[in-house]
C-alpha cells in the first residue's frame, strides 16, 4: 500500500492523530492535499513561523492566526468541520511543555477530527501505538 492509500484508510477510519515522519515535507503536503481533496475535507497547514498558510489551489482558510501551540490546539478543538491539520515541526512545541502534551492527548482521545502533526527528524521510522499512528514516507 502506498502512502496516499494508507493515509486515506486512516482518515476514513477517523484516526484522530497521525504523525507523519518524513524528510520530504512538500511531497507529503502534496499527498495529504490530494487525499483531502478526494475525501472533500478541508486542509489547514500551521507552523511556528507563518502560522496558518493557504496552499496553492486552495481557498483561504477562515481560521484565526494563532501563534502559540496551546491556543492552536484549542482552535482545532473548536473546529466544527471535518478537517485535516498539518502542524509542521510541532514536535518542537511539546518539549518540556506538559500542558501542550496533555492538550494534544486530550484532543486525540476526544475529538472526531483528524489531527495531523508532522515532524521531520533526520531518520524516518514506522511506529504505531494506541490511537496515534506514525507513517513513514
Amino acid at each position: 500500500m502506498d502512502f496516499e492509500e494508507e493515509l486515506d484508510v486512516h482518515l476514513r477510519s477517523r484516526s484522530t492523530l497521525i504523525c507523519i515522519v518524513s524528510l520530504e515535507e512538500e511531497r507529503i503536503i502534496s499527498a495529504v492535499q490530494a487525499v483531502c481533496k478526494r475525501l472533500k475535507r478541508a486542509l489547514h497547514v500551521w507552523d511556528h513561523a507563518d502560522y496558518f498558510t493557504t496552499l496553492p489551489g486552495q481557498a483561504a482558510g477562515g481560521l484565526q492566526q494563532v501563534k502559540d501551540p496551546l491556543t492552536l490546539l484549542e482552535t482545532i478543538e473548536k473546529t466544527d468541520t471535518e478537517a485535516v491539520f498539518i502542524l509542521r515541526d510541532f514536535h518542537q512545541c511539546w518539549k518540556g511543555q506538559d500542558r501542550i502534551v496533555r492538550k494534544l492527548r486530550n484532543l486525540a482521545q476526544s475529538s472526531s477530527l483528524p489531527v495531523t502533526p508532522s515532524s521531520l527528524p533526520r531518520r524516518s521510522r514506522r511506529y504505531r501505538k494506541n490511537s496515534g499512528t506514525t507513517l513513514s514516507s
